[in-house]
């Protein structure tokens, strides 16, 4: 994976659920949604990708992502590529799969957790902060931390 570490992208976004107010499958939807269209944006202007492009994404499987709400979500970040980009980038596919079936969604959760365990714990420091930080020095992780428009506090890194 190191090896092909320029081929892959990883961004996060992080809300402290004490600072939001919106029931918890809202939360999720409207960071997923901000993900795609942000993810995108990043892309573009590195230079990582060019228009045009058809993306297919696949996410984490959780609970709050029914096939209601990613039909949804599907929806508004199509309108939201149609509106900034025309028609040079379109989303083909969004689906979720299980992190039992997918190497790169088992990647993506041990990325998470490290993160988030460099964001959130407080306290002592144990094995897990110690692991936390070895993915991170690993993989080259940069690790901004900057607010987003309609959200308390968030988080984002670039691998």
């Amino acid at each position: 994976m190191l090896e092909n570490r320029e081929y892959l992208g990883f961004k996060y976004i992080a809300v402290e659920r004490a600072k939001t107010n919106r029931p918890i499958e809202e939360t999720t939807l409207k960071l997923h949604e901000l993900m795609l269209a942000r993810g995108a944006a990043h892309e573009l202007e590195s230079g990582r990708i060019d228009l045009p492009r058809e993306m297919e994404v696949t996410v984490d499987e959780e609970q709050s992502l029914d096939s209601f709400v990613i039909s949804d979500l599907r929806d508004r970040v199509g309108e939201t590529f149609k509106k900034r980009y025309d028609d040079k980038l379109q989303l083909t596919s969004l689906q979720t799969a299980s992190s039992k079936n997918s190497a790169l969604i088992q990647l993506s959760d041990v990325i998470a957790g490290a993160i988030g365990r460099i964001l959130n714990h407080e306290g002592e420091r144990n094995f897990k902060d110690d692991m936390a930080d070895l993915v991170v020095q690993m993989l080259d992780l940069k690790i901004e931390e900057g607010d987003i428009d309609g959200l308390d506090s968030a988080a984002r890194f670039n691998v």
